[in-house]
């Protein structure tokens, strides 16, 4: 009887074990943080991924004709993955010879150093692909799991400028195969970063706010304007521009929306002959008409005409010449 329930007893222990362990070999999570002010600039020689693809730091010659190199090799194939006057591989996670991310800095290494792209390095199938995290004096947070990369935040990034030319520090998060947005990003938008007018204009959810704005007449006065486009541009992480120009006359028709992709606000400029109409339905206080103006002076129309705004805070386009 006694050998009975001692038996039941351990079996029943074991069970509980059990029971707690599993926990423990799922959840295999792991978490990488980074900050650039806490190294050394230059401190990795090189990184081999778990794709096997591998970063080589390339000093500067002695002849000083070019800057440091990062080279990417790819089986029996290499090329410059990335170069400048300062460039380096900060860290790389969880090792240099089995790494699922790498940080690469271009930077002077000095406390006048107000610009330092800094990049994510992930692998992506059998090549590597870098996308821009920030600059100077960043927080960065990655998490993987078995599959790899799980998200990436990074805090602490300049988002701009405000009207006394102070910067806009704030967070950014990784969008898959895309890169970095602010993490107020409606979702609508990011599949349309680098995407085409034309795919905005399709897609129903993200052209709302333009279409409730012009109606169905301008709307398409204005499509015809953007049918022939370039890649979407991104600006200050949040913003989205949209540019393009009227098939057979880009020369006197053309024209561009521009997005504030947390809340829908859109502005829209067509272009016709050197003259223009415009529109939004964003009301801009008079103290941020100044920090609005540097982020639509980085919209690249077709022509060579600067996109800005007035005082009033309407679209306004001017010569750069």
């Amino acid at each position: 009887m006694k050998r009975t329930f001692f038996l039941g007893l351990l079996i029943g222990i074991l069970a509980t074990v059990s029971v707690v362990c599993i926990p423990n070999t799922v959840n295999s999570d792991q978490e990488f943080k980074w900050n650039n002010l806490n190294r050394d600039y230059g401190t990795l020689k090189g990184v081999r991924f778990q794709n096997d693809a591998v970063l080589t730091y390339l000093a500067q010659p002695k002849d000083y004709s070019t800057g440091p190199k990062i080279q990417l090799t790819e089986g029996n194939k290499s090329q410059i993955f990335l170069e400048d006057d300062y460039v380096y591989i900060n860290a790389a996670y969880p090792s240099t010879e089995n790494a699922q991310i790498a940080i690469i800095s271009n930077a002077c290494g000095g406390n006048i150093c107000s610009w330092t792209p800094t990049y994510m390095v992930i692998p992506e199938q059998k090549t590597l692909k870098k996308y821009l995290i920030g600059n100077y004096s960043i927080d960065f947070d990655a998490k993987f799991g078995k599959k790899g990369l799980i998200s990436a935040r990074a805090d602490n990034v300049v988002l701009g400028e405000d009207e006394f030319g102070t910067n806009i520090r704030g967070s950014i998060e990784y969008v898959t195969d895309t890169g970095f947005v602010v993490p107020e990003m409606k979702n609508y938008y990011k599949s349309l970063i680098g995407k085409y007018t034309f795919n905005y204009l399709d897609d129903k959810d993200a052209r709302k706010s333009l279409a409730n704005l012009l109606g169905p007449d301008k709307f398409r006065e204005l499509r015809s304007n953007l049918s022939v486009s370039v890649p979407s541009q991104l600006i200050n992480y949040r913003f989205l521009a949209f540019t393009g120009c009227m098939a057979h006359n880009c020369v006197n028709s053309y024209g561009a929306v521009i997005i504030d992709t947390t809340n829908d606000e859109v502005w829209w400029v067509k272009v016709d002959d050197r003259k223009y109409t415009r529109g939004s339905n964003a009301n801009i206080p008079k103290d941020k008409i100044s920090t609005y103006r540097n982020i639509f002076e980085k919209v690249n129309l077709m022509d060579d005409s600067l996109l800005s705004l007035s005082n009033d805070g309407n679209i306004a386009i001017k010569s750069r010449r």
